[in-house]
């Protein structure tokens, strides 16, 4: 740090100057001065970071010195010294952002004090002026974590040029599942599209949690329609350059402060993608003048569903579940009554292949429907159905074990989520416990007890990997009272918690 001292008295001079020294020997001393004068001519010239002045000089006071400096935008810390305690010289130094008040005759200690204070102030401003960036300020207001003042204002408008109680736009691009593969190559192309562009200024944000990018537009220089030049220009340029799922949705906001509740609206509107062609740049505007008919729900092609399935016609249970899809997109339903009347077509496909005598897992089957629910792209509806059609199976699983095992397994596959015991097994199947226990373990290489806590743990896998269920939720639906003790078990299976395990699987968390 450089340092200037303008000091009348040689001895208060040599002493500021040694304890400069003894405080921290990496201080620069920038000048001195003895006068208001050559004070003034010093510091114009050197341009120190600090500066230690005494107010009575002669020629001109400490006081007029530092008015006659801030007048002209000099910017520097100051320490005053003084030999009384005037409470109208110190409001008139504290006016003129004096930063340290020294009252003859003073300690080193004292002197020691006021600079750490100052490298404290200045250190402080260096992080704060490093952090404080457009795109932390458009952060913190996506996360409704800024709050308008005076003071945040005048700094963001003397910087930056804007407020953020000015209005702007919310642009956000949704790859659907391909967002890990696409975000950089869109992100990209949102920058060059805000290089390029003269009437505004945009900050490109990705979102990993919502698998989302987002362009925020402030400090719009031009009136003009940016929705229009979106639809013409981005959007088309999008689909173009960049194969699979792309879908745009526009939102204005009155205020940045905002931005939070512009992209729950955004994260709200996507789903709207399903009764549009692509490249159809989504907007409230757009939403408010559907007009969507009542749903019929399909009970003719679920008849024909039952059918397929009690006739184990594989390609005819395919076709089914396309015809659905087909009708529900020639119709203008809402898009969460669309997708609820999937998913109960989705249910009943279910419920008939277990009357049939089938064997549904239903954790996986609550975890599809819960990617119907919220699902903002055909391609995702139309993967989950897939998931349900290859769990319509005619091929027998346990083959390779007698049916007395075959029998037990399917057992364990209904009622692992009840707590199935040995004892309960054999009293269903008519044999003993130990002659049970004792094929069991010859066929399979596992015990009975050991066999219901593997499938229990593979459908926990499955659970966290596939949805967003909290501890307990996943606990109940296993057949564990206990959340804490499930993960207890779970660690010695797998050498890792529940929580770590879903992480580790980039599931939901």
């Amino acid at each position: 740090m450089r340092v200037a001292i303008v000091e009348r008295d040689e001895k208060v001079l040599e002493e500021l100057k040694k304890g400069l020294k003894r405080v921290d020997p990496n201080y620069e001393l920038a000048g001195t001065a003895g006068n208001g004068q050559s004070a003034y001519e010093m510091i114009t010239v050197m341009q120190p970071n600090l500066v230690i002045m005494d107010i009575g000089l002669p020629r001109m006071n400490g006081l007029n010195l530092l008015r006659k400096l801030r007048t002209e935008g000099r910017e520097f810390r100051v320490i005053i010294i003084t030999k009384d305690k005037d409470f109208q010289q110190a409001k008139q130094a504290i006016d003129l952002g004096v930063d340290g008040y020294l009252v003859q005759p003073f300690r080193p200690m004292e002197l020691k004090k006021a600079l750490s204070r100052i490298h404290e102030k200045i250190r402080n401003e260096y992080w704060m002026q490093a952090s404080f960036t457009v795109e932390n300020i458009l952060l913190s207001c996506r996360y409704g974590e800024i709050i308008s003042n005076q003071k945040l204002n005048e700094m963001t408008i003397r910087k930056f040029g804007f407020t953020v109680d000015d209005p702007g736009y919310l642009f956000t691009v949704s790859m659907a599942d391909e967002y890990e593969e696409q975000k950089e190559n869109i992100r990209g192309f949102l920058e060059e599209i805000c290089r390029r562009e003269c009437g505004f200024s945009a900050s490109v944000i990705c979102s990993d949690r919502w698998k989302q990018v987002y362009l925020i537009i402030y400090r719009v220089r031009e009136a003009r329609n940016w929705k229009e030049y979106f639809q013409k220009n981005v959007v088309t340029g999008l689909c173009r350059n960049f194969p699979g799922t792309i879908i745009c949705v526009w939102i204005e906001t009155k205020q940045l402060t905002k931005l939070v509740d512009a992209m729950i609206q955004a994260g709200s509107l996507m789903e709207w993608n399903l009764l549009q062609p692509r490249g159809v740049l989504i907007c409230q505007q757009t939403v408010e003048k559907f007009e969507a008919v009542p749903v019929r729900y399909p009970v003719e092609l679920e008849q024909r569903m039952r059918e397929m399935i009690f006739d184990e016609n594989k390609k005819g249970i395919a076709r089914q579940f396309q015809l659905v899809c087909e009708e529900m997109k020639r119709e203008k339903y809402f898009p969460k009554e669309m997708k609820y009347s999937i998913i109960r077509f989705c249910m009943a496909a279910g419920l008939n292949y277990r009357n049939y005598g089938g064997e549904i897992d239903e954790t996986k089957i609550l975890s599809l429907m819960q990617q119907i629910t919220y699902a903002i792209s055909w391609k995702q509806i139309e993967k989950a159905i897939q998931g349900l059609e290859r769990m319509i199976s005619y091929e027998h699983k346990f083959e390779q074990y007698s049916t007395l095992i075959q029998k037990a397994m399917e057992i364990i596959r209904k009622e692992y989520d009840s707590g199935i015991t040995l004892e309960e097994a054999a009293s269903q199947l008519y044999v003993s416990e130990e002659y049970l226990s004792s094929q069991f373990k010859k066929e399979t290489g596992y015990n009975f007890t050991e066999t219901v806590r593997k499938y229990r743990i593979e459908k926990i896998k499955e659970l966290l990997r596939t949805t967003k269920y909290k501890m307990n939720q996943i606990a109940g639906l296993v057949g564990y009272s206990d959340p804490k003790y499930m993960s207890k078990v779970f660690k010695e299976e797998e050498g890792i918690l529940p929580t770590e395990y879903r992480r580790n699987s980039n599931g939901i968390s």
